[in-house]
């Protein structure tokens, strides 16, 4: 049975499929984000809990039209958030975050996120109060974010051979971030350690008069293209020549950005860009392909046999699955934007520029777009994914097989009604492959959920007996093993360390070393993530955790931490745990709780304390500090986190500080302007820390003011506690000569006085005045107790 399509949903409950779907796909595509992770991870978090709450009223009652209007928009605004995270991966992060104010990706988010708000009002009032774009953990993720930013570049400015005009431009992004960091840093900031994260950068801005346009050799309504030369080396090109005379704004920053993404779409199978112009004319320059498109081979030339035809159709797919690893939608894969190299190996071309270009109607011979587009696309839908390329492949496989042209003689207008009315396809002749037959199908099904994708369609190429008829089967796959790239071949090795470790052919330790040997891509951890290996019982828990550490940057985070959490006591090595404490706070609360709670649960507390965000967990882990003591090394910074936490007007924090505080002997950093409010706090917890603070403050000779002291006096007769820290406080003669005018006039027998005047006569000259204080009162009927410290007075007092 098919999928429900949920691309037009029409019920709550396949509306929540729909958000559920893109979420995910979000949340996969943030694994691979270089900077601004923590933003990212606190947008998803408030999207995360939108969507748990909407989840509860998702069932069959039917979408009105203002909900149905504002899931489209909802969608919609999903794609520009999923934009703003392509900015910023692994490969792209570097220039756009040179050339951008150091605010630009915060501003974007909470400008998208103010319209999702509104926009969710409809949908769903209660759970719209997730959403939250004027928080201000958006300001101090951003801080955070920053200054891992900050890091990265100063490192990179470090290396050698550093270009002169990258420098200055650099040193130019450092002096507005450094802007941001000092005003908005705050006094309570903990110490942290960044990462420097790797710096890829690639200039794509060329002049187009260090190119020679050599001849005309295609034209189409808003683009020609030349065959040319670079100037500089010699080499052949092909320079694509835009026609449109403007590209202001918003149009020309969004092409500035995705040519900044194509730049470092680097793969065999994929067409090298070298360059492109921003300003008038506007240019792409491409490596030059000598040998023509696909098309032409098919139609024209036939100069590829049934074998390199297989393995055209095996690289367009891997070329495809490289594209969308990073998160290129080509929009227009057709035969005609294949081309072919002087050894007939295909390049995809043209991939990424659609939504600038507007040449998407008819090419030579009455061979438009039309023909391999999507259903979804002929029918003007905004909501679609990246399955349009799955479609189109299919139809380019088709001709691959066959050899024909797809609806032969048939017109635009007539292709496009027959698809989206009667799910017309091209005819598939009964001496294809069945293999290959099954694989074409699959990826022009009408439902975009239904087909492959590339990432599946290599492993059919790779595993299944899918090929051209007549095609030789060793060649292609001596083929497939010899131009295996890199990243390629990391993702195989990792799925076969997976599947040996399920099998039990090796252990999960042997495992995660070797997956650290292979270093996992940032587009296979789908792969590398497996449950059964967390579930199995015979894994050793310290294992376990190293496994999933793997997993620390990435959308299983969430789980992870919920895992590492319930492993046992002191069952995880303490520099496994260190590294998901040190990503705090990640932008979830959950999330950092759960790593507070594992970090608490196996020795760390004292990290856990410098890097805890949220007071709960602070105040766990200050609570641990108490009990089980500091690392020597970390001391210094847990009193400042400490000190810092008696101001921030949160009575259980502030307990929890200064039995920290205490516990550790640090109460010379202790000011008395914050025990004051504390002593009369309702909070009895507090109250008593304080108490016991100004008691054990004495020790080092360190003494209330007076009007503390007075505090303390009126709750003597009523507070033990008081009464205590009195009685300590007397060993000052200023002070215990304060008790003594106090009680002078009404001498106390009570246990706490004597206690206090015990005290108080350690001052030798205070001694006679006491004495005047004991003769006032009579103990002759008072309790042995009462009469032992009398005792113990007197022999002080002779």
């Amino acid at each position: 049975m098919k999928k429900v399509d949920i691309s037009k949903p029409t019920t709550k409950a396949e509306n929540y499929t729909r958000i559920m779907t893109n979420l995910k796909r979000i949340q996969a595509l943030a694994d691979q984000t270089a900077v601004h992770r923590k933003k990212f991870e606190f947008a998803l978090s408030q999207l995360r809990k939108f969507s748990q709450l909407y989840s509860q009223t998702a069932d069959s009652t039917p979408l009105t039209e203002a909900e149905i209007t504002a899931s489209n928009d909802f969608t919609s605004l999903l794609q520009e958030f999923r934009s703003i995270i392509v900015q910023n991966l692994l490969q792209t992060w570097t220039i756009p975050t040179i050339e951008n104010p150091a605010s630009t990706i915060l501003d974007q988010l909470q400008d998208v996120f103010t319209r999702i708000h509104r926009v969710v009002l409809v949908m769903n009032n209660e759970a719209s109060l997730e959403i939250n774009p004027d928080s201000p953990e958006w300001l101090q993720y951003h801080v955070l974010d920053l200054r891992a930013i900050h890091a990265s570049f100063a490192q990179y400015k470090k290396l050698k051979d550093f270009d002169p005009l990258l420098a200055r431009t650099i040193d130019q992004r450092l002096i507005s971030i450094d802007a941001v960091l000092s005003e908005n840093t705050p006094d309570n900031f903990a110490p942290r350690t960044f990462s420097p994260i790797p710096v890829h950068y690639q200039t794509w801005r060329v002049s187009i008069t260090d190119f020679e346009e050599v001849k005309p050799i295609g034209t189409g309504v808003s683009a020609t293209v030349f065959f040319g030369r670079d100037k500089r080396n010699g080499q052949e090109v092909a320079i694509k020549k835009f026609k449109f005379q403007k590209m202001n704004g918003s149009k020309l920053q969004s092409f500035q950005r995705e040519v900044a993404v194509l730049a470092t779409a680097i793969h065999p199978a994929v067409l090298r860009l070298i360059g492109a112009t921003e300003s008038m004319p506007f240019c792409i320059i491409t490596e030059w392909m000598p040998n023509g498109s696909l098309y032409h081979d098919l139609h024209v030339h036939h100069r590829l046999d049934q074998t390199q035809k297989t393995i055209a159709a095996f690289d367009i797919a891997r070329g495809m699955q490289f594209l969308h690893s990073c998160q290129i939608v080509h929009r227009d894969l057709k035969s005609l934007n294949v081309l072919l190299d002087h050894n007939n190996r295909i390049r995809i071309c043209d991939f990424g520029f659609s939504r600038h270009a507007s040449d998407s109607s008819l090419m030579t011979q009455n061979i438009g777009t039309p023909h391999w587009m999507a259903p979804e696309i002929l029918s003007t839908s905004s909501n679609y994914t990246s399955k349009i390329d799955v479609y189109a492949y299919g139809i380019v496989l088709w001709e691959l097989a066959t050899g024909q042209t797809p609806y032969s003689g048939m017109d635009s207008h007539y292709i496009i009604n027959q698809v989206l009315s009667n799910d017309t396809r091209p005819l598939m002749p009964q001496d294809v492959n069945p293999q290959m037959k099954d694989l074409i199908t699959q990826c022009w099904d009408r439902n975009p959920d239904v087909r492959p994708s590339f990432d599946e369609i290599v492993k059919k190429f790779e595993t299944e007996n899918v090929m051209m008829n007549g095609a030789n089967r060793e060649e292609f796959l001596k083929y497939i093993r010899e131009s295996e790239t890199t990243s390629e071949m990391q993702t195989r090795m990792v799925e076969e360390i997976i599947n040996s470790a399920i099998k039990g052919e090796i252990s999960l330790k042997n495992a995660v070393k070797r997956l650290k040997e292979v270093q996992i891509p940032p587009d296979s951890f789908e792969v590398a993530w497996n449950k059964q290996l967390i579930d199995n019982n015979t894994n050793k828990p310290q294992d376990v955790a190293d496994y999933v550490s793997l997993f620390l940057k990435t959308s299983k985070l969430a789980e992870v931490a919920s895992i590492l959490r319930k492993l046992p006591r002191k069952s995880i090595p303490v520099d496994t745990i260190s590294q998901f404490v040190e990503e705090m706070p990640t932008g979830s609360v959950e999330i950092d709780t759960d790593i507070a709670v594992a970090g608490c649960r196996n020795g760390i507390h004292d990290l856990v304390a410098l890097y805890s965000a949220k007071p709960d967990d602070t105040i766990l882990a200050l609570n641990v500090c108490s009990h089980e003591g500091v690392d020597l090394r970390l001391r210094a910074a847990v009193v400042d986190r400490c000190v810092q936490s008696l101001v921030l007007n949160n009575t259980e924090l502030a307990s929890s500080a200064l039995r920290c505080l205490l516990s550790i002997g640090e109460l010379k950093r202790i000011q008395f302007d914050s025990l004051s409010s504390f002593i009369t706090s309702a909070d009895i917890a507090l109250c008593s820390c304080a108490y016991l603070a100004i008691t054990a403050m004495t020790f080092d000779q360190k003494f209330p003011p007076e009007d503390i002291f007075y505090l303390m006096l009126q709750k003597f007769e009523v507070d033990h506690r008081a009464a205590v820290a009195v009685a300590a406080s007397c060993k000052n003669p200023k002070l215990a000569e304060i008790f003594l005018q106090t009680i002078e006039e009404k001498p106390l027998g009570t246990e706490d006085c004597l206690k206090t005047l015990i005290s108080a006569a350690y001052n030798v000259e205070l001694r006679p005045r006491i004495k005047e204080v004991m003769n006032k009162c009579n103990f002759e009927e008072a309790q042995p107790s009462i009469l032992n410290f009398v005792e113990k007075l007197n022999a002080i007092l002779l």
